[in-house]
């Protein structure tokens, strides 16, 4: 038989802990941490290695309709040299893979991903 003082701590903690459970499977998937040492079939274009870094996410690469024009020119092209071994965020590991002058655009709320040129470059 289980204590009226376990009971109350079980329904207290439970669904706390249920809560943050949810929070950090959805809210902070592109925080999770990575390693970046990748095969070498994923470094042959940057949308390979893009799909490679959000397996396990909800997050997909969007290169259709309404995307920058740019996006698919830039997921097409060799991703630059990555620094193997180093622990980074999944979104830090798709800025170094996206390369210099080139932007992330990220809609959270549809879990959609593109990529274009740098605005501040031009």
């Amino acid at each position: 038989m289980i204590s009226f003082k376990r009971f109350l701590l079980l329904s207290l903690l439970l669904p706390l802990c249920l809560h943050t459970g949810a929070l950090s499977a959805s809210e902070y998937e592109l925080d999770t941490l990575v390693r970046t040492n990748y095969p070498a079939t994923v470094m042959d274009k940057k949308i390979s290695l893009f799909k490679y870094i959000l397996e396990g996410t909800s997050y997909t690469i969007y290169v259709g309709p309404h995307a920058p024009e740019d996006a698919k020119h830039i997921l097409s092209k060799r991703p630059p040299k990555q620094h193997s071994g180093r622990l980074t965020s999944r979104y830090d590991a798709l800025l170094l893979a996206v390369g210099r002058g080139n932007s992330l655009v990220v809609d959270h709320e549809n879990k959609l991903i593109s990529v274009t040129e740098n605005p501040i470059n031009e």
